[in-house]
């Protein structure tokens, strides 16, 4: 941390001009070091919470998992054979697959690159004097 200097005797300009940069690059030094702090406390929040959110993506998984089987034995129980209550979940779960698929692809058919930017960019050596090209 910078000090203030107080004196008695008057100083010269060099000296104040020189206390002026010591005191600038203290107080850079001191900035970029609040600033390492800080990232280094969001970078480690931001580990623990990823983590987080990865173990419940990954517990939500097992829990549809489980879900699912659990379904096919109530089919089982209700009557169905057991290979015939598996073989309508895993029907189920192909067609909710090729739905979700299809919209998926469709919706990706509908984006487009940045247009109206491209078609600005291209308007920029016009203004540029003795520039025709990007």
């Amino acid at each position: 941390m910078a000090s203030i200097r107080t004196t008695d005797q008057p100083q010269g300009i060099s000296t104040m001009v020189g206390g002026l940069a010591e005191d600038l690059s203290l107080l850079l030094k001191d900035q970029v070091a609040l600033t390492k702090s800080e990232l280094r406390d969001s970078a480690r929040t931001v580990a623990v919470s990823s983590g987080m959110l990865v173990a419940a993506v990954f517990l939500g998984l097992l829990a549809i998992i489980f879900l699912l089987i659990t379904i096919a034995y109530v089919l089982y129980a209700v009557g169905l054979s057991l290979w015939a209550s598996f073989g309508i979940v895993t029907l189920v779960l192909l067609i909710v697959t090729g739905v979700l698929g299809l919209v998926g692809s469709k919706r990706f058919k509908t984006v487009h690159g940045p247009d109206r930017s491209i078609t600005q960019l291209q308007k920029v050596p016009e203004l540029l004097p003795g520039r025709t090209e990007l």
